[in-house]
């Protein structure tokens, strides 16, 4: 249906069109340059004013600004470009049992370092960079354990968050 809409949609390739896609793109870029003011050596009180407009008042006038000039059917047409973009291509491949289990241990064990943090604190370390990294790692590990286990988990992991309530298989009898 996506390419569909892309075929349908016929743009005017104007100055219209290619200032709401500089402003859509300034929405994006404004954020990142909020990195740069501290080393301008402004005062304080406007090192943060700005840096303030840049990652949150900024990036959402610009692109308030920007669909507006595109009009719908241009936001439309380039917004569905964006998702083709990251539309899965293939089907993702079956990762081996060893894989799939070794996935699994490795999510569920990275979660105990934060179990033991939040009701038994007295074992983490009392040093704060030393507590901290353990904590971050744990983070990373989980989010690394979702690779692992490959893309036939990320397709069941989505299925949780959709509800089948019509679905006449889980209804009871």
């Amino acid at each position: 249906m996506k390419k569909k809409v892309l075929k349908e949609i016929k743009l005017k390739k104007d100055f219209k069109c290619y200032t709401g896609l500089v402003c859509v793109a300034l929405s994006f870029l404004l954020p990142i340059l909020g990195f740069l003011v501290p080393f301008l050596k402004l005062p304080h009180i406007i090192t943060v004013g700005i840096i303030t407009f840049l990652t949150i008042g900024g990036p959402e006038a610009m692109i308030l600004i920007g669909s507006v000039v595109l009009g719908k059917d241009g936001f439309k047409y380039y917004r569905n470009k964006m998702f083709l973009l990251f539309k899965r291509k293939t089907k993702p491949k079956p990762v081996s049992k060893i894989r799939y289990y070794s996935g699994l241990t490795i999510m569920v064990l990275s979660v105990i370092p934060l179990y033991i943090n939040a009701y038994f604190s007295k074992i983490m370390p009392l040093n704060e960079y030393a507590k901290n990294a353990i904590l971050i790692s744990a983070d990373l590990i989980f989010v690394i354990s979702f690779f692992i286990l490959g893309g036939e988990f990320w397709e069941k992991y989505k299925k949780l968050f959709v509800w089948d309530g019509n679905n006449n298989k889980t209804k009871d009898k």
